[in-house]
């Protein structure tokens, strides 16, 4: 399953929908969050992160995502709640009495086990007010290889003996860094393993040291791998994956129950960076993904160009609603910014976002309808395969005027998956 992560938009007003959605807290805070419509099918897999990977952010820096993460009621930073009358607008309620009283506060701590057992229990009364379909258990963030794991396992314990009475299916977050080595990796998947209680996973990266789109090191691309395989599929875990980008989907093939991304590169990797507080900067400019090839596209500069060189064919397969105007005007001679809904203007996102989703869902109904592991697997090296030579073209090609495309590292991702399937004999 494909599912989409929402940050400061928690509605999508697109024409296509994916399998279920990801709410983060960090880009809303709670009083907002609660009083927000959310239209959802109740079919569809909701989860709300709770984000703790965010309590290690610079307040110097990011003071608004810091309130907004502090608003909730199940960080430990205690400051009087909202009250209308008293306080008026949100906005300004969270930037002068909840900001003041956090600045000095911050960063949120709970040591003791008293303090996690609190923190965890109003976290899982929030999440389930907020009518989820999974419980995330979250887990402090492991986020440099001298980080001590005991902490991680405390949190694990007083998690997994909260949820024993919930009905709902609960998710055990581990989120690790870019940063963490082999064996710190080992070590947290033989604790893993180790875990009769678990019922599920939810794993996400953050980007410390890359800027890239999905996992650069190999090492967290193997681990990503062999937690989908070896908890996923032989274990029959629910794994969720996130902040890969369509990694993810390679991690479906192995074991993985769903991944989630998005468009902005806010839903696609976990990087602290992207949430300090800056002034400046603009809207969002439309971009066409293509799942043949694993990138996205600049639409006035790229795909002029692709087309001019006669290789517009590479995206076939990628036609969806959004995108059909698109292709057919280019095939016809015309110039992308002749298609008002892809013209390049800010903020122009809504085709370029609703063909996203719909390409991958697709992809991801494809791979599902695959029902022979082996067969699955073969699926998903071929699509690696193809993109890997079909992006070398395009390099080769354009050596001398190169496109602006934006992916992961397709060639790396396809010898870590053949790796990982010559290291199980699973074809």
């Amino acid at each position: 399953m494909f599912l989409y992560n929402l940050h400061w938009r928690w509605n999508l007003t697109t024409n296509a929908q994916p399998h279920g959605s990801c709410f983060h807290p960090i880009s809303f805070d709670q009083v907002t969050a609660m009083n927000r419509d959310i239209q959802e099918d109740n079919n569809r897999i909701r989860l709300f992160d709770p984000s703790i990977s965010f309590w290690n952010l610079e307040y110097r820096t990011a003071n608004r995502a810091c309130n907004n993460i502090a608003s909730y009621d199940y960080v430990p930073i205690d400051f009087p709640p909202y009250n209308r009358e008293t306080h008026g607008k949100v906005k300004d309620w969270l930037k002068n009495k909840v900001g003041l009283q956090i600045k000095p506060k911050w960063p949120p701590r709970a040591e003791t086990d008293q303090d996690i057992e609190v923190c965890l229990s109003k976290c899982f009364e929030f999440q389930e007010n907020f009518e989820v379909s999974h419980l995330i258990i979250p887990t402090p963030h492991i986020c440099s290889p001298s980080d001590d794991l005991s902490t991680f396992i405390k949190w694990i314990d007083i998690g997994l003996g909260l949820v024993q009475s919930s009905r709902t299916q609960p998710l055990l977050s581990v989120s690790i860094s870019d940063l963490c080595e082999i064996e710190q990796l080992e070590m947290i998947l033989a604790h893993l393993k180790s875990r009769d209680a678990l019922k599920g996973i939810y794993l996400s990266l953050e980007n410390s040291k890359s800027d890239k789109i999905g996992p650069e090191n190999i090492n967290i691309a193997k681990f990503f791998l062999d937690v989908s395989f070896l908890l996923g599929h032989r274990e029959n875990l629910e794994i969720f994956i996130n902040h890969t980008d369509i990694f993810g989907y390679a991690c479906l093939a192995v074991g993985a129950t769903a991944f989630a991304s998005g468009y902005e590169r806010k839903t696609k990797i976990l990087k602290h960076a992207l949430y300090e507080d800056k002034k400046g900067g603009g809207g969002a400019y439309p971009k066409f993904f293509s799942y043949k090839t694993g990138k996205t596209y600049r639409v006035k500069n790229d795909l002029n160009k692709i087309r001019d060189s006669k290789l517009l064919h590479i995206f076939e397969e990628d036609i969806t609603s959004e995108s059909e105007p698109l292709l057919m005007a280019l095939n016809s001679g015309q110039e992308a910014e002749d298609v008002p809904t892809w013209r390049e203007s800010p903020n122009n996102v809504g085709s370029a976002r609703s063909h996203l989703i719909e390409r991958l869902v697709n992809a991801t109904n494809a791979l599902n309808s695959i029902t022979d592991f082996n067969e699955k697997n073969l699926f998903v090296l071929e699509w690696l395969q193809n993109a890997e030579m079909i992006n070398t073209h395009l390099e080769n090609v354009f050596q001398n005027d190169q496109l602006e495309d934006e992916g992961g590292n397709i060639k790396e991702w396809r010898v870590v998956f053949q790796d990982h399937l010559k290291k199980y004999k699973i074809i």
